[in-house]
């Protein structure tokens, strides 16, 4: 008999074991969590989301055993369902004072001087917020069932306080429990299911516009709305589709990007392509998430690096980019034909497709243009960026016309440390704006 499938996987930087130990206590998991961590080996074994036996790398078991594997900072894990089988039960404290103590033992240990947040802050804080979720998902979905009134289950911060990163995010749909997506991986948020008449009533307080001014406040964009919790704390929530299958996407916006020390690459050779007269940059990763971290990442280094105006082009106002050497202004697809003639900016940043040729063509008329890009590969991103290009109905001369240099800039997965990790490549267009004439090779210092 083969082994158990992988239920999933993924990297400790993106995800802590205090996370993964919370996300399956949260969904009441069986099953047995392997940590990875170049030869060391580690396992937690679950059963109904309880934390039974943890064996270290020195095959030590029982509570110490899961004290150590919770200080593991990097690495792999993957979570195999599975009967417990032999696993003994070696733990009987529940998860939540097991980590607590693992948290409180790492404070311990800790030779910080002045130390912003303990594990202990971050655990409880995390903690908190998904008890919170789960409660006010639970009343809602008892109001709903029992009384059919509207939703009484108090403000909309008590379901987005659990969005603490860029790549969190929330769906809601009619008729099934939430769904969160937390350190690259999608668990259920709640065990409580909304009706209907439940779904209704919590998509009308968080999309209907707040009558006069008061700690929230929503303003509608189309089919996506932003509520304003606090200076801090603001969310973009899009209404999908209609019906009984459509579904409330919430993400936390307005969060500030990744800064240099934040990256994990050649910083220098990034620099120097910043810094050209005239290019284009090409930013991208594999997938739609490490894009626009990455992506981010290089549009603040620009705008510390460069004087003049930012013309940044997005759907979502995801991240807060600050007024460095010069100005920094945000607008979506639809304004940016206008904002472009208006401000002339010495950089473009495109984020989110633009379809107007008017926009496009005037955009070459910038010194640097950056633009993110999708891909699998780094080699893909010429033809990816073409393709933008044709589907608004520009010839392929427009792709890099009057650019001495093309940029690529691709990666976005975490490193051990959860630094963003990227390279820098560079590649001459053959003339007249026409594809590079090689694959994208490495910068020259």
């Amino acid at each position: 008999m083969g082994a158990a499938p992988v239920e999933f996987g993924g990297d400790l930087a993106l995800l802590s074991v205090f996370d993964l130990g919370q996300l399956l206590m949260l969904n009441r998991a069986t099953g047995r969590l392997t940590l990875f961590e170049g030869e060391r080996k580690g396992l937690l074994f679950f059963q109904d989301g309880r934390i039974i036996n943890a064996v270290d790398e020195a095959s030590h078991e029982g509570p110490l055993a899961a004290y150590r594997l919770f200080a593991w900072k990097s690495g792999r894990f993957d979570f195999r369902p599975e009967a417990p089988g032999g696993a003994p039960l070696l733990i009987r404290e529940s998860t939540e004072s097991l980590m607590l103590e693992a948290a409180r033992r790492m404070d311990e240990a800790a030779e910080l001087d002045a130390p912003t947040e303990t594990e202990t802050e971050r655990l409880l804080g995390r903690r908190a917020a998904l008890d919170e979720l789960r409660e006010a998902f639970g009343h809602v979905a008892r109001e709903a069932t029992g009384r059919r009134q509207p939703w009484s289950g108090g403000s909309p911060a008590t379901l987005l306080d659990v969005l603490r990163e860029a790549e969190d995010r929330l769906v809601v749909r009619p008729d099934r429990s939430p769904r969160l997506f937390c350190g690259g991986i999608w668990c259920a948020a709640s065990e409580s299911v909304l009706d209907p008449a439940g779904y209704q009533s919590l998509k009308q307080e968080m999309l209907a516009p707040a009558a006069g001014s008061g700690p929230e406040s929503r303003e509608a964009g189309g089919a996506t709305h932003t509520i304003r919790i606090d200076a801090e704390h603001a969310f973009a929530v899009t209404a999908i589709g209609n019906g009984p299958g459509e579904a409330l996407w919430i993400r936390r916006i307005a969060v500030r990007p990744p800064d240099a020390t934040q990256l994990a690459g050649p910083l220098e050779r990034l620099g120097g392509l910043i810094d050209q007269p005239e290019a284009l940059i090409l930013v991208g990763g594999p997938e739609a998430s490490t894009t626009e971290l990455l992506f981010h990442s290089v549009v603040a280094l620009t705008a510390r690096r460069r004087a003049g105006a930012l013309l940044l082009v997005a759907d979502v106002p995801a991240f807060d980019h600050a007024d460095e050497s010069g100005a920094v202004l945000q607008v979506t697809p639809a304004e940016a034909a206008a904002a472009q003639l208006a401000v002339r900016p010495d950089v473009v940043a495109l984020e989110a497709a633009c379809a107007d040729p008017a926009f496009l063509r005037a955009m070459s008329l910038a010194p640097l243009v950056l633009a993110a890009i999708t891909a699998q590969a780094v080699e893909a991103m010429p033809a990816r960026w073409s393709a933008i290009l044709r589907a608004a109905g520009l010839p392929a001369e427009a792709a890099y016309a009057g650019r001495s240099r093309v940029g690529f800039v691709f990666g976005g997965r975490r490193d051990a440390e959860g630094r963003i990790a990227f390279d820098v490549r560079a590649a001459k267009p053959q003339g007249a704006g026409h594809e590079p004439a090689a694959e994208p090779q490495p910068l020259d210092p």
